[in-house]
């Protein structure tokens, strides 16, 4: 008996050896913890100083105006001027060309040009090129088919010009988005205030600070004031400002006064995410000139922080891409792809042909048209000056309005052997 319970007692003393010899590879607790994800980088929010002005395409005075403009418009010390009837004739290009000295300009005129001598209006965005990188920009017609020369109904070419614009030094971007809209009649206001509105909506959901504005000819309280403002996201800039005023914005071209009237010139802002500190209305009625038949709008907003875009989730993706050829021949190649489902936030793709080193050899854009009334649902890309049976990779990107890339969509494919 008394072997048998030293036999136990021996097992059972081996068995706890053997376990203190096991517990000395095992990682102490705190060790197999997983570590806390780190949170994105932010970026500190910053004042944005923004001016609207139509500065009234009519030749009359113009050297005169302009030299007495420009100074004014610079005593605001704008991050970016929002122009419309800007590109009428080319002599206000040319005076800001001048005048407006480290600032650069984007945007349309109706005719599609860049700028033109003949009667065309433009919607130009001006911005401090020192301080500010354009990241990316589009004037659309607003109308059923904004990506193309075109008129609604009985109005006049109108046209929209967007710019997303990234501070050099901290990344912090933000967009303008300028326009002038139809005076003739309400039911067309509507339309092209609707189709503005949701273009901002788009870019807010990026997390972008949005500052909107323009000639909107359209009055406080109207429908289409109204409808701009009725999503809780989009305000009028006059009535988030610390400091603020009220005054109308048509002037004609007279010293009238307009105090107390009513703006059809505005800035709405994405005002969850800014603080409005300041409002104005721009007297344009200097040294007995009337600069233009309109005053001009003044805001100055303290934007909040952002998320780093380098460190954060992509804004868009390729989901839902899919390819189908369409044709292959010794130097060509031509392809179909569905658009992502992130449609709405998409501005563009970007294709990429790669050869076997991984070079890029040839890059097409390709617009989503995402405003359309009804956009695309499959797109085309075509590859030209081949090598016949080589292969190939391709790469597709889907670009975010705010200018972030998603991660790429691939394919391969062989060209076609010569016969």
């Amino acid at each position: 008996m008394n072997k048998l319970i030293l036999s136990v007692i021996a097992a059972i003393i081996m068995c706890c050896v053997l376990l203190s010899c096991g517990s000395e590879n095992l990682p102490a607790e705190t060790d197999i913890v997983t570590a806390p994800v780190a949170e994105p980088a932010a970026i500190p929010g910053q004042d944005i100083r923004i001016v609207s002005i139509n500065v009234a395409y009519d030749i009359q005075n113009m050297k005169k105006r302009g030299d007495l403009m420009v100074p004014l418009l610079l005593s605001y010390s704008p991050d970016s001027i929002g122009t419309q009837e800007c590109g009428g004739y080319t002599d206000w290009v040319d005076i800001f060309r001048e005048g407006l000295s480290g600032y650069e300009r984007v945007g349309r005129v109706s005719n599609g040009a860049l700028e033109t001598s003949d009667h065309y209006s433009g919607n130009y965005i001006y911005y401090n090129a020192e301080k500010f990188e354009c990241v990316d920009w589009q004037t659309i017609w607003v109308t059923t088919s904004p990506y193309g020369i075109s008129s609604y109904k009985d109005a006049i070419f109108r046209t929209c010009t967007w710019a997303v614009l990234r501070d050099k030094s901290t990344g912090f971007k933000y967009v303008h988005i300028n326009t002038h809209l139809a005076f003739e009649n309400d039911e067309i206001n509507e339309f092209q205030t609707t189709m503005i509105r949701d273009l901002a909506m788009r870019f807010e959901k990026l997390g972008v600070p949005v500052f909107i504005t323009g000639d909107f000819n359209s009055s406080e309280g109207s429908t289409s004031y109204n409808i701009m403002t009725r999503r809780k996201v989009i305000s009028d800039s006059k009535y988030l400002a610390e400091k603020t005023m009220s005054a109308g914005t048509f002037r004609g071209w007279d010293d009238r006064d307009l105090s107390g009237g009513s703006p059809i010139d505005f800035c709405f802002v994405t005002g969850e995410r800014m603080d409005v500190q300041e409002y104005s209305v721009i007297d344009t009625f200097v040294d007995g000139i009337a600069l233009s038949d309109h005053q001009g709008i003044f805001v100055h907003a303290a934007c909040h922080d952002q998320t780093d875009s380098d460190t954060q989730a992509k804004s868009v993706s390729t989901d839902g891409v899919t390819v189908s050829e369409v044709s292959r021949r010794s130097y060509v190649y031509e392809f179909s792809f569905t658009q992502a489902s992130d449609i709405e936030l998409i501005h563009k793709y970007i294709a990429e042909l790669v050869d076997n080193n991984g070079e890029v050899i040839a890059t097409r854009t390709i617009l989503s048209r995402q405003l359309d009334s009804d956009p695309p649902g499959v797109l085309y890309c075509t590859f030209f000056a081949l090598v016949p049976g080589k292969k190939y990779n391709v790469r597709i990107y889907a670009v975010a309005l705010d200018g972030t890339y998603s991660d790429p969509f691939t394919f391969e494919f062989v060209s076609k052997e010569l016969e």
